[in-house]
Parts: structure tokens; C-alpha cells; sequence
């Protein structure tokens, strides 16, 4: 499920192993309300952001698997429909394929299913310098799901409190009206000293 929904094998095996307790308390917390409310993971590069989705998406997929009839392999099928993983860079690109004629898209995915996807997760928001273009494409797609309250989870390297800083970001802040808007979204954040997690070599397989 986690493969058809983008994770690479780094992320398969992954589990709360308390090295965060008082943040992966949050976490667990935050899994109580799945999926009807969005998160924010932020926090410095390396602290295991990407990880902790993917853990928050193989908990949601064993409590909707309980619920339906059927063999596991067409449940995963079926979740993994529902759900698209993307990155910053990815979302770029899509902004980019409706200029592009259909054979020389690049993306699968287009900006509509992004809008309209039952759950959407966007890895390392802000990694990307963006164009007053895509900026106001990030908007819309925010607008959309904050709308209709579609669960979105998003990561990012930039501080809840840096992107709502106007002279950091003066271009971003509808965008982030929507991101931080409390009855839709919750906020996880690492602290700046976490440990950087990919630097250990572990195996996780």
C-alpha cells in the first residue's frame, strides 16, 4: 500500500520508536482524528517528517482495511486509488504540464486530482522557489480542499511561524490563511535540534 502511494522502501518498516515522545504523543493524538483533520509536520531537514506520514498512512489504511470485505492486496489497491503523495517539486511540475500538450506531460497526476483527491499529501512544502504563477496555483489547490475540508498533509523545512512572517513570505500569506486555519489543520513541529535521522545507517527493510 505504501509502495502504490508513493513511499520508497526507506519508509516501509518505519514505526513511533520514542525517540520524539512528546511529539509523537501529538502524532497519536492527531491519528485519533483521521482523516477528517489535516496536519502539518514541520521541523529542520532530517528529522524523519516523510517517515512519520508514511506510518500515519499505514495506521489510516489498517483501520479502513478493518471495514471492508476482501483480500488485503485489493483493499491496499483501493486506498492506494484514493490517496496521492506528491513533493513540492513534483507540484511543479504539474503546475508546468498545463502548458505542456498531453504527450509531453510529465506528471500522472493532474491539478484537479490534487484538488479533489480524498487525501493528499504534500512532502517538503516550500522546498521549491516559486513563481507568482504557482503561487497562486498553491492557493487555489489550499482553497479547494480547505473548502471542503479534505484532509491534506503536508511537511515542510519552514516553520509555522516563518510562513506566516509576511516579510518573509508577503506572497505566500493567502495561502497560508488556509493552511494554519485551526479547525482544519493541526501542527506538529520539531524542534530546530532534532536529531538528523539519515545520517544513521540503519536497515529498515
Amino acid at each position: 500500500m505504501l509502495a502504490r502511494s508513493g513511499f520508497g522502501p526507506q519508509h516501509w518498516a518505519l514505526d513511533f520508536d520514542g525517540r520524539y515522545p512528546g511529539h509523537e504523543d501529538g502524532l497519536r493524538a492527531f491519528g485519533s482524528q483521521m482523516p477528517a483533520k489535516s496536519i502539518f509536520l514541520g521541523g529542520p531537514v532530517g528529522p524523519g517528517k516523510t517517515g512519520y506520514l508514511s506510518i500515519l498512512l499505514r495506521y489510516l489504511f489498517r483501520a479502513w482495511a478493518l471495514t471492508v470485505d476482501g483480500p488485503a492486496e485489493a483493499a491496499a489497491y483501493v486506498f492506494a486509488m484514493h490517496t496521492i503523495y506528491i513533493t513540492h517539486r513534483d507540484f511543479t511540475e504539474i503546475c508546468l504540464d498545463s502548458f505542456r500538450d498531453p504527450p509531453d506531460r510529465l506528471e500522472v497526476h493532474t491539478f484537479e486530482d490534487l484538488c479533489h483527491s480524498p487525501l493528499l499529501l504534500f512532502d517538503d512544502l516550500g522546498a521549491v522557489k516559486e513563481t507568482d504563477y504557482n503561487i497562486g496555483m498553491l492557493e487555489a489547490l489550499l482553497e479547494e480542499r480547505w473548502r471542503y475540508k479534505l484532509p491534506s498533509w503536508f511537511t515542510s523545512n519552514i516553520s509555522q511561524e516563518d510562513l506566516q512572517n509576511k516579510k518573509k513570505y508577503p506572497d505566500w500569506q493567502r495561502a497560508v490563511s488556509r493552511l494554519f486555519d485551526v479547525d482544519w489543520m493541526a501542527v506538529v513541529e520539531f524542534p530546530d535540534k532534532a536529531k538528523d535521522r539519515r545520517k544513521e545507517h540503519r536497515d529498515v527493510r
